[in-house]
């Protein structure tokens, strides 16, 4: 009975985990329609960036949720293709803190970064193969931060540079 709540709380990450997998992500979606409003009757701010993420010289789009939602782990962000009718197509979900990008040639490696603890957080990358099919790869568990690894924070630094670290901008 004593692990009644912790196998409440799996279950419900094994839910939402396939309610996100299962989604229509080839429908065409407006991603600005959806607002939050505060009690107030504001609008509550997310984090937009904007970028040609598989060289087919549409805007595609990194759009979080409110950032009121924001936690240990960041917040949750969708990634958009842009299509040619100024519309959207909703490739992934990931809860994260952080994204890079790595340009290498006409490729683009776009990495993310999410905190599970103040000693640990998973990485991961995706990035479009040289047929346009989107890949992502699997979280990797690594120890950096306070009293992190040798190696591990030398894996997040390598990655997450001033450089490649993306600025989001606000949107409301």
């Amino acid at each position: 009975m004593k692990y009644l709540p912790f196998v409440i709380i799996a279950l419900l990450a094994c839910v939402s985990c396939t309610a996100i997998e299962h989604r229509d992500k080839q429908a065409i979606v407006h991603p600005f329609a959806i607002k939050n409003y505060d009690k107030a009757g504001n609008a509550i701010p997310r984090l937009k960036y904007e970028i040609d993420l598989n060289n087919d010289g549409q805007k595609d789009l990194i759009l979080s949720c409110p950032i009121t939602c924001a936690g240990t782990g960041g917040l949750n962000y969708s990634i958009y293709l842009g299509t040619d009718t100024q519309q959207y197509k909703l490739i992934d979900e990931v809860l994260d803190n952080g994204f890079a990008l790595e340009k290498h040639g006409e490729s683009k490696i776009l990495w993310g970064y999410s905190h599970c603890s103040s000693q640990s957080g998973h990485i991961w990358y995706s990035r479009f193969d040289s047929k346009g099919n989107y890949e992502k790869s699997p979280a990797l568990l690594i120890r950096a931060g306070d009293g992190g690894t040798e190696v591990s924070n030398s894996v997040y630094k390598a990655i997450f540079t001033s450089k490649a670290i993306l600025k989001f901008e606000e949107v409301r």
